[in-house]
């Protein structure tokens, strides 16, 4: 069976429990960008820097692409005057760099966002990359 894997949005984050953070689920199948890990800093425990995803040569590269498919003028992905939405970009752009680096395996994971912005969800969702709901992510300690 292919494993299935999560980029965590802050949003969601900020709903876990620290029970919940500190499972084993979350431990082996969960990953954070810099960039969450960073607005998440206040709250979070500090062994969670160990489910890093660092941002990388590829993972500017698909930044990049994930940039120029926004339209000029449209700050509801990312408002960098406004301090909204930094990671947003990040996270597609990693899931890309991701979804790249094991397209030539023969195996490889199943990787999903998890998020409740709905802008970041569609954006995604534009780069045919899955997206789960916090509601529906939690809902997998009920089913181990």
């Amino acid at each position: 069976m292919t494993p299935t894997r999560y980029l965590i949005d802050n949003n969601v984050l900020s709903k876990l429990t620290p029970k919940q953070r500190a499972s084993e689920l979350f431990r082996i199948s969960c990953r954070l960008t810099s960039d969450v890990l960073f607005e998440a800093r206040g709250y979070v425990e500090e062994e969670l820097a160990e489910l890093e995803y660092q941002v990388t040569q590829e993972v500017l590269a698909f930044l990049l692409v994930v940039m120029a498919s926004l339209e000029p003028g449209k700050t509801d992905l990312v408002d960098l005057w406004a301090n909204k939405g930094t990671a947003d970009p990040v996270l597609i752009a990693s899931l890309l760099a991701i979804r790249a680096s094991e397209s030539e395996t023969l195996f490889h994971d199943i990787w999903m966002l998890v998020t409740d912005d709905q802008t970041l969800a569609s954006t995604a969702r534009d780069f045919e990359i899955p997206v789960l709901s916090s509601r529906d992510f939690q809902s997998l300690w009920q089913n181990t």
